[in-house]
């Protein structure tokens, strides 16, 4: 699959300065716009990924 790249070098999608389909209105990746409430983003307002309470995937053995 060819990604289509914009002046900027970067993916049009994801372009802040281009306005990409996965850029908020807060200038922010939609999905983990805190403000938006994007998908990335857990009940305790972190990132899923690193959230110790939810369990995320990016949290070790040791809570870290």
């Amino acid at each position: 699959m060819e990604r289509k790249l914009c002046e900027h070098g970067l993916r049009k999608t994801r372009c802040v300065d281009c306005g990409g389909s996965e850029i908020c209105i807060h200038k922010k990746h939609k999905y983990s716009c805190k403000l938006c409430k994007g998908t990335g983003i857990c009940v305790h307002g972190k990132e899923k990924y690193r959230c110790k309470e939810c369990g995320g995937v990016g949290i070790c053995e040791h809570d870290k």
